[in-house]
């Protein structure tokens, strides 16, 4: 800005503007003056739009040289805010060049955020995020990812039904339950759900194993129950493996399952970076909470590109759910606090406040500048 003032006026000093109504009843002499002011005038405008082009463009390269911003990711549905804010150019529109960067888990996501060898990451929320926050690393917890109700996350073995032995949750009490990890999201809803039955994850053989070796374990009846992701759960339901018995009662809110982070020590360094990656990032979410807008063939293309899996599936499975204001709840983070507290799984000894284990005023202001929905 200033070297516009400064642009203007040193054009002024050389081709001063006429004023108005200057030139009329004037001599040869005057009128020829005034030619030479008007074209002094054309000059000095078509000087003020290069300098203000010139300007502009070392703005936009000067975001630009701070904002190629790398993002780790697992091909998981969880992560389409993500994929569709990349593929359909929302991070584009903001100045920003990013690549999607694959790797094995979340952790690892966590990892490379951590050290700065990604900018921004996403992942379940847990014990190795409340850590990381409580220990003060270079990594901030910036915007809910995506939210799931518990009921669709537990698959009963099809043939313990059939059997008879299970009719209620309380009928999980020493039975073989599998979730992907301790001290991850999964782990937390187990626990919800067997409260529904008067139970605790206590109470349940637990095991761990990948999402994608659940199946085989519910059909050889190695595990009698599992908190499993989708496309998993819908296809233990199609190959009539394991059913879903519980549902979601009416008026009931989705839970917080996974969170987007970045360095933050970028963050600060690149202040106006960060906040278009925040722009980009909101406009792909509010893109996906539109009514229909998981069976939508530009999303389920997106997705199926990033996750591998294929987009007839997708439109089978039972979509997640993404907050148009980019919003968490405080009282569910709290309980997922606790549980990881409970068991140990922390680094320290006493709750802490939600606002010091995440910043959400990079998400505030793009909801602030887009208006909330």
């Amino acid at each position: 800005m200033h070297s516009m003032i400064a642009l203007i006026a040193v054009i002024k000093n050389y081709f001063p503007f006429p004023r108005a109504g200057e030139g009329e009843g004037e001599d040869r002499k005057s009128r020829r003056r005034h030619l030479e002011l008007s074209s002094g005038r054309t000059i000095a405008r078509n000087i003020i739009a290069s300098g203000l082009t010139v300007i502009w463009l070392g703005i936009v390269a000067s975001v630009s040289a701070q904002s190629v911003v790398k993002i780790g990711f697992v091909p998981s549905e969880s992560f389409a805010p993500l994929f569709v804010a990349h593929e359909r150019g929302h991070f584009k529109a903001q100045g920003l060049t990013t690549e999607l960067v694959r790797l094995p888990s979340g952790a690892a996501i966590l990892t490379q955020v951590s050290t700065g060898d990604l900018q921004v990451g996403g992942g379940a929320l847990g014990a190795a995020a409340f850590n990381a926050a409580n220990q003060k690393l270079p990594v901030a917890f910036v915007a809910p990812m995506h939210f799931a109700f518990s009921e669709d996350y537990l698959v009963v073995r099809k043939a313990e039904i059939d059997a008879g032995r299970f009719k209620t949750v309380s009928d999980l009490r020493g039975k073989p339950c599998a979730v992907n990890a301790k001290g991850v999201a999964t782990e937390w809803v187990l626990d919800e759900v067997l409260k529904t039955g008067g139970l605790r994850i206590d109470n349940i053989d637990l095991k761990t194993l990948p999402f994608p070796e659940m199946l085989p374990a519910l059909d050889n009846g190695a595990i009698h129950c599992g908190i499993i992701t989708e496309p998993f759960a819908t296809q233990a339901e199609e190959k009539s493996i394991g059913v879903r018995p519980l549902k979601a009662k009416p008026g009931a809110k989705p839970v917080p399952i996974t969170v987007a982070f970045w360095n933050s020590d970028w963050a600060k360094k690149n202040d106006s970076a960060a906040r278009a990656f925040m722009s980009g990032y909101l406009r792909a979410v509010r893109d996906l909470s539109e009514p229909n807008a998981w069976k939508a063939p530009v999303h389920t293309d997106i997705i199926s590109k990033h996750t591998g899996v294929a987009a007839a599936v997708l439109l089978k499975t039972r979509a997640p759910v993404f907050s148009p204001n980019l919003e968490l709840e405080e009282k569910e983070m709290m309980s997922q606090q606790e549980f990881n507290l409970r068991l140990g799984y922390l680094k320290y000894k006493e709750m802490k406040p939600i606002k010091e284990l995440v910043d959400l005023s990079y998400a505030e202001a793009a909801v602030k500048q887009a208006g909330r929905k």
